[in-house]
């Protein structure tokens, strides 16, 4: 009986600590987000100039990976607890609400790479329009997690206004 008591509370104290109790600090979430939002700028920073119709096709898409990826990185992240928790719920929430325009933005690419693998004209000029498109709902849903970014004392999310590169 002892031991099933031991177990019971070994098991005990395991879900408690598993659940994350109070979460991490505000300034470790800060600094997690930062170093997410950080590694997104610089990727996106990284890419190539646009030289060509297949080119903006092409950077589009890699653009939306790697938004997709810094999305997945948030979503990863412990959240703080206590009163710190809220902000930085709104923004995860706010920046995950890009998925489905970033999602927008990479079918879009790749119809816009193809359009200018057949060079036609009207396709293409299609195709630009609803890129575009993208990338704008993109910029605009953006500027809202950006907003919560800096509501919430964010030191590099949401401190510049960086248009997309592929705009």
């Amino acid at each position: 009986m002892p031991s099933r008591r031991l177990c019971a509370a070994a098991f005990a104290a395991l879900a408690i600590a598993g659940c994350g109790g109070d979460g991490q600090s505000k300034a470790d979430f800060i600094a997690a987000a930062d170093k997410i939002c950080l590694e997104r700028d610089t990727s996106a920073a990284n890419l190539s100039a646009v030289g060509s119709e297949a080119d903006l096709g092409r950077l589009s898409g890699e653009l939306a990976a790697i938004y997709d990826k810094a999305i997945t990185d948030l979503e990863a992240v412990s959240l703080p607890g206590g009163d710190a928790r809220a902000g930085a719920v709104k923004y995860v929430r706010a920046t995950a609400g890009l998925r489905t325009a970033v999602d927008g933005m990479r079918e879009a690419s790749q119809r816009f790479a193809a359009a200018a693998r057949t060079q036609q004209a009207s396709a293409l000029r299609s195709a630009g329009e609803q890129l575009q498109g993208r990338v704008n709902t993109v910029q605009a849903l953006g500027d809202i997690a950006d907003e919560a970014a800096r509501d919430y004392g964010m030191r590099t999310c949401g401190q510049t206004s960086r248009p997309l590169p592929v705009s």
